[in-house]
């Protein structure tokens, strides 16, 4: 718990804070999910507008802004970004053993 005056102060700025992100955090995330079950132009644009905000208070960085925007550009398009698939890691081909040199010793 904070005593001093400005401590008080910067904690209820926080709080304040963290409710508005929270909210754009979740508004944004519903739209995209409402854009890729039923594309629309009306709710891409309302997407991309929740994006931006999130970008702007840098919530968001802004390459993974224009990743979502990139997926709801998409759903709209008709093509629904592949969900991501879990990758089989690359079975390793059997590797000989080193080959050990013979020592060159000087006597």
């Amino acid at each position: 718990m904070p005593l001093l005056k400005h401590a008080k102060k910067k904690q209820r700025q926080d709080i304040k804070k963290t409710i508005e992100q929270k909210k754009l955090k979740t508004l944004y995330k519903q739209l995209i999910k409402k854009v890729k079950e039923t594309p629309s132009q009306e709710g891409a644009n309302a997407a991309y507008k929740a994006i931006d905000k999130a970008a702007k208070i840098n919530l968001l960085h802004d390459n993974k802004a224009a990743h979502l925007k990139s997926d709801v550009a998409k759903a709209i398009a008709g093509k629904a970004p592949a969900p991501k698939a879990a990758t089989k890691p690359k079975a390793k081909a059997k590797s000989k053993p080193p080959v050990k040199k013979a020592s060159s010793k000087k006597k």
